[in-house]
Parts: C-alpha cells; structure tokens; sequence
C-alpha cells in the first residue's frame, strides 16, 4: 500500500492538465504515476516474454452514461465496464538513465488514459454491452488481457465509498471510521485507490498487487526517482 499525500496529488494533476491542455482528475494523476512506473519496472521481463504492449483497464461506473433506472438510490450492485487504454511497450535499448521521471515525462500517459475514458458514452456502452452478451457463453469485459505476471494492470476507485458515513459502531470511539481496508488483496495486476474522507487533507492510499519481484523494482523506482521518502519503516509519503 503506498500513502500518496493530498498536496502532492494535486500539484501533478495541476502540471498534467498543463501538460495536455486538458482537464486532468486526481484519479488520473493517480493511475497515470502507477502505470508508468508498473511498465518500467516490468518491461524487461515482458519484452523477454514477447509482449509488444501493455493495456490499463480502467473500471467505469456506467450510470451516467445510462441514467434511469440505474441512477435511482435503491438501485445496488456493480454496473461496470473499463476504459482499456494500451501503451506500447519500448525496446530494451531505449531505456536511459538515470531516468527523469516528471509531469512533462508523465503527460502523454495521462493523455492516453484521458481520451479512452473520454469515448466512452451511451453509444459506446451500447455497443460493448451488445458484443459481451453476443457471445455464448457471454464474455467477460477484459476476456482480451492477460493480468497475471502478463502485460495488463486493472485500476478501480472506491475513494467515495464510505469514509464519510457514520457507522455508528459500539466501542470504536468515533462515528467515523479513520480508514477502511480490504480483508484480502491477491489479484495480481491490480490496482485500487482506497475509500477516502472528503474533508481536511487526507491522503490517497493505493493498493497495489505484483509479483514480488516487480513489486520490488517498482518500490526502488518510485525511490530512486524521487516519488518516495521514507518517513518510517512502514510508510511512505508520494512527492513530485
């Protein structure tokens, strides 16, 4: 789990949005920061496997996009599809250093996950809908990645999903909670900004999922690029 503190997610969407001259959320600033930094510390092992791209799902609410009745508060359940934007994978000779790892350097990361969310509409829900039950038996949304020890990675928000809600426990002192958790995590490739409290400064904690070897190379890139300080021996704090 990485704590990626309020301020400095801020500041590199500010520069993102500078960057690509678009409007760039906090959640892409986010996703754009892991995946970039994902596909470095696994290129070589995928290049050596033959891989010539990697693809970043990224799970979309659709009730927006299809209004009534999936917008009606009684209306529960997951209602997903994901934006799949695909980066290719560089050849081992291209790789530099050391590396300079910047919003100027992250920016055409940001604009490609950007433009995949931005296609998606009610026509386009339509058409994926249509595909998905077409088959039989129906496919699953990602049927076309590979996410275990492959090229592919998943991103999910759950940053509203109820960090502001009084639960109301006995014994815990506090209507709110301070932090929810997942009881278990063990889908490789995977990546999900945790539920978040709105007010104050609270930082964004991302969970993410490699086989450790990647894991550990992607810590030391994060470090070694300046991303990381070590404030305790269990924590670490994101800075641009």
């Amino acid at each position: 789990m990485f704590r990626i503190s309020s301020s400095v997610t801020s500041d590199l969407r500010s520069a993102l949005s500078s960057f690509t001259s678009s409007r760039i959320s906090r959640f892409i600033a986010l996703a754009t920061l892991l995946w970039e930094q994902i596909i470095f510390a696994r290129c070589a092992m995928l290049i050596s496997q033959g891989y010539p791209r990697t693809t970043l799902a990224v799970v979309v609410d659709l009730r927006k996009h299809c209004g009534a009745p999936f917008t009606a508060p009684d209306c529960l359940g997951n209602f997903v599809l994901s934006a799949k934007p695909t980066w290719p994978l560089p050849i081992v000779s291209s790789f530099r250093f050391p590396r300079i790892v910047n919003a100027q350097h992250l920016a055409p990361f940001a604009q490609c996950i950007s433009h995949s969310l931005q296609s998606i509409d009610r026509a386009w829900v339509t058409n994926r809908l249509a595909y998905i039950a077409s088959s039989a038996p129906p496919l699953i949304d990602t049927h076309e990645l590979t996410f275990s020890n492959g090229p592919d990675l998943y991103i999910t928000s759950w940053e509203h999903m109820g960090a502001d809600c009084e639960w109301d426990i006995p014994g815990t002192g506090s209507a709110k909670p301070t932090a929810l958790r997942r009881a278990a995590w063990v889908s490789e490739g995977g990546i999900v900004v945790l539920p978040r409290q709105q007010d104050g400064d609270a930082p964004y904690e991302v969970l993410v999922s490699l086989a450790e070897e990647d894991m550990m190379r992607l810590q030391k890139g994060m470090q070694d690029g300046g991303w990381l300080t070590d404030e305790s021996s269990k924590a670490f704090k994101a800075r641009l």
